[in-house]
């Protein structure tokens, strides 16, 4: 009986919260697009927006990764932002890309990660996720 009442309240207590908080941090449609430089060199700039539900700050940190046809990492792009409770931002990514990476890349990938700080979060693991993106065309 006590094993029960016990599992109960850890069910309660902890796999519950982390459940409800799973859909908290949205990220909307991310826009990408080249800024022409010099030579063979253009600024991949990407436009990131966020918005944090939950009332705790979070850290967001995420990379650019670009592979090539034989699954190996030709570059990355690493960003991260703060965010404070209930807030929008739009993060901006710019950095520079030779032309050469980009004509062997085949997978392009977004990958990111939501840490959350303050007592209310405290014990939540971190939210980790990946998605397939399109390089737009090189201008």
């Amino acid at each position: 009986m006590n094993k029960k009442i016990l599992s109960i309240t850890l069910i309660t207590l902890f796999i519950l919260p982390v459940l409800c908080f799973a859909g908290e941090v949205e990220v909307g449609e991310i826009k990408l697009e080249w800024k022409r430089s010099f030579g063979t060199i253009s600024y991949l700039t990407a436009l990131i927006p966020i918005e944090n539900l939950t009332n705790s700050p979070c850290r967001i940190g995420g990379e650019f990764l670009f592979y090539d046809r034989n699954g190996s990492r030709l570059n990355r792009i690493l960003f991260y932002e703060d965010l404070k409770a209930r807030e929008n931002k739009t993060i901006y990514v710019r950095e520079p890309l030779t032309f050469t990476c980009y004509r062997e890349t085949v997978t392009f990938k977004l990958s990111m990660e939501i840490r959350f700080f303050g007592l209310t979060m405290w014990g939540r693991p971190t939210v980790r996720g990946e998605r397939i993106l399109t390089l737009p065309p090189w201008d």
